[in-house]
């Protein structure tokens, strides 16, 4: 049941339940993109929650859970969800053409524009994801991995960075 869903299903239902969606699927948009980029294939629906504030509406809870799976199981999906991005089936050209399917810019577009954000914000939200950090091997070098895993890691996170610039 937690895995027999699509993300853009999860942003349908913070559209019917939080009364400012519109700043929250912005929050959700960049955590699923961040999910991507550092291969956390277990980002299911129990991932992500509501909180209810003090003034009673609802907002999404900050995000937990989020580790890089593919570092202990290789051969593993993108997504937790077993529906992907999209509620009906959707692949662009450049995800058809990937030995794995992986979804490309293309496709985190077109997911952005299909959850509500506009094409300006869903680029201006992607932009900062489509760059190497240094900060991110610092991370990984820092982390109690052991070498070869933080090698692994490092490979995986270039790779998925390499795919998410595709056209």
């Amino acid at each position: 049941m937690k895995y027999d869903y699509s993300y853009e299903g999860i942003a349908e239902l913070i559209k019917k339940y939080v009364a400012a969606w519109k700043v929250e699927l912005e929050k959700y948009f960049r955590l699923v993109i961040f999910n991507f980029l550092f291969s956390n294939g277990d980002a299911h629906l129990k991932n992500f929650s509501l909180l209810e504030t003090i003034d009673g509406d609802y907002v999404l809870s900050p995000a937990y859970d989020l580790l890089n799976t593919r570092i202990h199981v290789v051969e593993e999906s993108p997504f937790a969800l077993e529906n992907d991005l999209f509620t009906e089936w959707n692949r662009s050209d450049c995800r058809i053409r990937h030995p794995e399917h992986f979804p490309c810019k293309k496709d985190f577009i077109d997911f952005g524009k299909r959850i509500g954000i506009t094409e300006s914000r869903v680029k201006k939200i992607l932009d900062p994801f489509l760059k190497v950090h240094p900060e991110v091997e610092s991370l990984i070098n820092r982390s109690f991995l052991n070498e070869e895993t933080k090698i692994l890691y490092k490979e995986q996170y270039e790779e998925h960075l390499k795919i998410l610039n595709l056209e």
